[in-house]
């Protein structure tokens, strides 16, 4: 059903200023109301491009004569550098379309933004970066019939398509991944695998003391280097470190890694019955041959182990890992408890 008038005769009457108002409202219906009431009724009756509404026509009762399907399932780009890309479904009667912009829902604030097109897809190259605008189309037929507007949506060219939000990804296992498209920096934290405890022995005294430890083993050290350039399509090759092994990230020749903590001594088979010896840290934190980049102050060699107890685990970005293992008696286990393996973690910007 056609929308009525927003404004009749006698309220557009009631707004000319007659003799007895006030001089306050003779100026405000002379400069406010009245042009508002005429602007309601302008857009009630005509199109932006000057033809006649549907409702204009319908109220009247001087309709073209022909039923003109709207054009359906109008869909806008909201991810394209190059402009705004419509689509939409044909309408069977129509010859040609015509596309309609605003800047807001409102289409009765919509100017055509494009005519006489024969196809069912446009593309907005006049649309400014990062501005959303709505979009409309109708179909025309070959006698100028205009259907309704189809629906409304949204759609937007962007600046630029690479992404603003970091990517971060912990790895526990090896693994070999692809730079993606949009990122150009890599910051990343390594850990390295922690040392095994060492082995007990069976005491030669009798009656024994209790049976000597194992001396624990370090943690593995954390390295920790930002601001490294990359680019799409590189191949970064991911070795998480074990018990007593390096954890690295390499690309090509280039790389960084992070070093692994010291395993501690077997018990001395002796009548002195004699601990092993503990796990040591190593000398420095790890390395890079990456040709850009920064080494983060909070890089650390590891923790050392505490008698037969391993290194603590240390901290990279939010995890722990590289702990050290435990030393061990006969009691027990004859066999070295092993440190805890390592972890790489990579955030792409």
């Amino acid at each position: 059903m056609a929308a009525s008038p927003p404004v009749l005769p006698d309220e557009l009457c009631n707004l000319v200023p007659k003799a007895g108002d006030s001089a306050c409202t003779k100026v405000a219906k002379t400069l406010i109301q009245l042009p508002l009431a005429l602007c309601r009724l302008a857009r009630w009756a005509m199109n932006p491009d000057g033809t006649a509404t549907d409702d204009f026509r319908a109220w009247i009762g001087t309709s073209t004569g022909t039923t003109v399907t709207p054009p359906s399932n109008l869909t806008a780009s909201n991810d394209l550098t190059t402009g705004v890309e419509l689509h939409w479904n044909s309408s069977p009667q129509a010859r040609s379309y015509d596309v309609l912009r605003g800047t807001s829902l409102d289409t009765t604030l919509m100017t055509v933004l494009a005519s006489n097109l024969t196809g069912v897809s446009y593309t907005d190259t006049s649309a400014t970066a990062d501005q959303v605008y709505y979009y409309a189309v109708r179909a025309v037929d070959g006698s100028g019939g205009v259907s309704a507007l189809s629906n409304v949506d949204d759609g937007k060219k962007v600046s630029s398509t690479v992404p603003t939000d970091p990517q971060t990804t912990y790895y526990t296992d090896n693994s070999v991944v692809v730079v993606p498209a949009g990122r150009t920096k890599m910051e990343v934290w390594l850990v390295g695998g922690g040392g095994n405890g060492g082995r007990g022995i069976q005491g030669f005294i009798f009656p024994s003391p209790p049976d000597p430890y194992g001396g624990g083993g370090a943690s593995g050290a954390m390295f920790h280097v930002s601001d490294i350039t990359v680019a799409a399509g590189d191949s970064l090759n991911i070795v998480v470190g074990k018990a007593g092994q390096i954890s690295s990230v390499t690309r090509g020749s280039t790389g960084a890694s992070a070093n692994f903590g010291g395993s501690g001594g077997d018990a001395v088979p002796s009548q002195a019955e004699t601990s092993g010896a503990l796990g040591t840290s190593p000398s420095t934190a790890g390395s890079t041959t990456f040709t850009t980049g920064t080494v983060q102050g909070d890089s650390i060699t590891g923790n050392a182990a505490t008698d037969f107890h391993g290194g603590t685990a240390v901290t990279a970005k939010d995890r722990t890992a590289g702990a050290g293992g435990d030393g061990k008696n006969v009691i027990n286990d004859k066999n070295a408890n092993p440190g805890q393996k390592g972890i790489v973690i990579i955030t792409l910007t």
